[in-house]
């Protein structure tokens, strides 16, 4: 892993050193003098007010953790190479699973209301870093404010004496190629963007170009917003394209592919009515257009098989109830707060099944931090329920106690 890029503050970008990971964690966890009456007053104005903000703009020093930087000095175009660590910006929260082997460190945010949280990574580039973001914040299942991904992004270094650091962590490789991938990709509204038709003109019937609506089957929301499906989702075929169309190199592949899904999903159209749907999405989805040549055989190819497959070729964890006018920005605030809490219950469920199957002879007298190393979660975490614990703990050391 490389050495961080440490700059004096964000409004100030010249870099001033360089630092280890590890070197970095213990600077945050004991600050030198002048750092912490900042960081305390910071906390205290609160995040939002113009105190706090002046602070963290004019007097934090920061952390460029996913790359470093050339000529000295940080901004979108000096990034010369990877670090081998990606951010995650967790805010507004501390109840997250911070037990993945994929972290290297973690420590809360400058304003104490969130994490700041590095994981390791292999295959972060200038091109992928947003999706790389959305993908590693995916697979450790943490809130993510995609709005605030940039390749110049900057980590105010803040103060925690629980800050921790794994020098150990399990590299993730990444999978995304480029920032297209998962970021700009069109989900289902496919008739909807390329103005093809809902109905077949012909017969008057839908053309479905996703099994979505089938997850709703059967579901009582009973006034919620919104119904979990669970932490692996549900799968659902779809039809979808990049927004800004299919690129040549990709084409033949993906127009086999779609009407393969189109005919399993519509097997009322017939070969004409798929032809006649096929050129439409051709012309305003494929750049440049398959020629007629190519697309007649590709056409032809796909017919061979009499009864194409399904593909589940997507998930969803989250159906949003269609009573409720909710928006995006509605749903994905909706999503986070639904995943805090069950991660809330979740480590309270580990907690409690700890305590209940303590082994006295083996761990001892029990501590907030045997819990949190037998349970698998962060130390911070089982202290936040140290007041909630306090009588059980109690209870149970006193009870061994009374068995000597």
């Amino acid at each position: 892993m490389g050495n961080i890029n440490i700059i004096n503050s964000i409004t100030n970008r010249q870099i001033s050193s360089n630092i280890t990971l590890e070197g970095l964690v213990d600077f945050i966890k004991n600050p030198n003098s002048p750092h912490v009456p900042f960081i305390n007053s910071a906390r205290s104005f609160g995040k939002g007010s113009v105190a706090y903000d002046s602070i963290k703009k004019n007097n934090i020093p920061c952390a460029i953790l996913n790359f470093n930087h050339s000529k000295g000095y940080v901004k979108g175009n000096t990034v010369s190479k990877p670090t081998g660590y990606l951010y995650i910006d967790v805010d507004n929260s501390l109840d997250v699973d911070l037990s993945s082997d994929h972290i290297s460190a973690y420590w809360k945010s400058l304003s104490g209301t969130g994490y700041s949280i590095v994981v390791a990574v292999k295959g972060l580039t200038k091109s992928n870093y947003k999706s790389a973001t959305i993908e590693v914040s995916d697979l450790l299942d943490l809130p993510l404010d995609k709005g605030a991904i940039s390749i110049d992004r900057v980590t105010c270094i803040s103060y925690d004496p629980d800050a921790y650091y794994n020098p150990n962590a399990v590299v993730y490789h990444i999978q995304a190629k480029s920032n297209e991938e998962n970021y700009h990709t069109v989900l289902t509204n496919t008739n909807t963007l390329y103005g093809l038709g809902l109905y077949d003109s012909f017969s008057k019937t839908k053309v479905r170009v996703s099994t979505i609506e089938d997850l709703y089957k059967g579901i009582d929301f009973n006034g919620e917003p919104v119904h979990d499906l669970g932490t692996g989702g549900m799968p659902y075929a779809d039809i979808h394209f990049n927004i800004r169309g299919v690129s040549k190199g990709n084409r033949n592949v993906a127009m086999y592919s779609t009407i393969q899904q189109l005919r399993a999903m519509n097997p009322w159209m017939h070969k004409d009515r798929v032809v006649a749907y096929i050129n439409g999405i051709n012309k305003k989805a494929f750049k440049p257009m398959l020629s007629k040549v190519e697309l007649n055989s590709i056409i032809e190819s796909a017919f061979k098989e009499k009864n194409p497959k399904l593909l589940m070729n997507r998930t969803r964890r989250f159906l949003y109830n269609p009573d409720y006018d909710l928006t995006t920005r509605d749903k994905r605030s909706i999503a986070i707060k639904e995943l805090n809490r069950v991660r809330v219950g979740n480590t309270d469920m580990k907690i409690r099944s700890v305590l209940e199957c303590w082994d006295f002879s083996k761990n001892g007298k029990i501590t907030l931090k045997k819990i949190a190393n037998i349970a698998g979660i962060s130390i911070p975490t089982v202290n936040r329920r140290g007041k909630q614990l306090k009588e059980i703990i109690k209870e149970k050391n006193l009870g061994f106690k009374g068995n000597i």
